[in-house]
């Protein structure tokens, strides 16, 4: 793939300029020429369109380099790895923590899957593997959660003699470890927000407090760092703005409900006796449910999504049945539902400030390592399809 307006660069102390890098990168797009050729079992149009574009963007960039084995970490049952081999020929290897998708990994696709967890006890063991599998390697990483991103930066750090190639694609920057080597992960901005840079003299702000939930109360917010607040991370794993945006009216009126439903479902668990487990891995946001009016809508997109239930000993008889339970709370809310849909579309509207700022600390971390070469950021993916959509290389020879 070749460079697309001049993105790929290398990032040297300059903050400034490196900052400029990547909100042009915002707006940037790979070339329309890159072969994607299409792999889609077994996957939703999302994914179907992050694997495809990852894998030709991942398999471009190894023939660029000579590379013929991929490590992807974290890799799940191997869509990725699958798209490599099948449609690019590339040796992939998945190193994935928990034992039963590396089984459907290896059953299902027939891939090879190693059961590993990346901690500090066995980062040697995990560096050894990877060592052990090929001279050159690429180490890559599609929607890599939280501190796993973090890791695998650090994991290609250290490789300096067998990777020679890193794509990442992080995402839910939130579900990071509040701790200063990890938010900022570069020294360059760990400085910088501590007043020791390039807006010299403001004092370092205080770390985080111990409690098990520092959050809980309001005047704990201003203890903490607006770089390391759990706040900023979100927004940076928010929908991209374009998407809401474009909706029209009917549009932002189901995602106001949306939005409010599980605002609303909140306040109920947390002032009523009851529990409540999701039934599937993703919420829906659209449907039949969400064009009902809110008093019959809540309830059944409560029933699809949730098992609530009251607590052991509460819900007895004469205890007010659940649905009404839902109706009343929606019934009490619904009119913030528009205000709601503001909030959320400002959320939106800086989401590409704090993600900007959570790609750039990553590419200084990068740049301050010197065992790595040149680093770069693309925009990879269709942010309507996929808002978490910037991929992260690193080269070296």
């Amino acid at each position: 793939v070749e460079a697309a307006g001049g993105l790929e660069r290398e990032v040297e102390g300059d903050t400034g300029a490196a900052w400029e890098g990547v909100v042009a990168c915002a707006h940037a797009r790979l070339p329309k020429g890159l072969n994607t050729q299409s792999v889609n079992l077994r996957m939703r149009p999302k994914k179907i369109h992050e694997v495809n574009r990852m894998a030709a963007f991942i398999a471009a960039k190894c023939a660029e380099r000579g590379i013929t084995h991929v490590i992807d970490i974290g890799g799940g049952v191997g869509h990725l790895c699958r798209a490599l081999k099948t449609l690019y020929g590339l040796n992939v290897t998945v190193l994935e923590g928990d034992a039963k998708i590396c089984e459907t990994a290896v059953r299902d696709f027939g891939m090879k899957a190693i059961n590993m967890f990346i901690t500090q006890e066995t980062w040697d063991d995990v560096v050894r593997v990877i060592a052990e599998v090929a001279d050159r390697v690429a180490i890559v990483g599609l929607h890599c959660c939280g501190d796993l991103s973090v890791t695998i930066l650090r994991l290609y750090a250290a490789l300096r003699e067998s990777a020679k190639l890193l794509c990442l694609v992080p995402c839910c920057y939130h579900k990071m470890k509040l701790v200063e080597t990890n938010v900022p992960l570069s020294a360059a901005l760990r400085m910088h927000c501590a007043g020791q840079a390039a807006h010299g003299g403001r004092p370092a702000p205080p770390p985080p407090p111990a409690a098990d939930d520092p959050y809980a109360k309001p005047e704990e917010f201003c203890r903490i760092a607006a770089t390391q607040s759990p706040f900023l991370l979100r927004l940076a794993a928010q929908e991209a703005f374009l998407q809401w945006d474009g909706m029209d009216a009917e549009g932002h009126l189901q995602h106001s409900r949306a939005f409010g439903y599980r605002a609303v479902l909140e306040d109920v668990v947390r002032r009523e006796p009851v529990t409540m487990k999701k039934r599937k891995r993703h919420t829906q946001h659209t449907g039949p449910q969400m064009a009902l009016p809110e008093a019959e809508g809540f309830p059944r997109w409560v029933a699809e999504n949730f098992d609530l239930q009251y607590k052991p000993g509460a819900g007895k008889d004469g205890e007010e049945p659940l649905p009404d339970l839902l109706r009343r709370y929606v019934a009490e809310h619904a009119a913030c539902f528009p205000v709601l849909e503001g909030i959320s579309g400002l959320q939106q509207s800086v989401r590409e400030l704090a993600l900007c700022w959570m790609v750039l600390d990553r590419l200084l971390y990068l740049s301050e390592q010197v065992t790595v070469g040149t680093v770069a950021v693309y925009n990879l993916f269709d942010e309507k399809l996929s808002a978490m959509n910037k991929v992260l290389v690193g080269t070296r020879a």
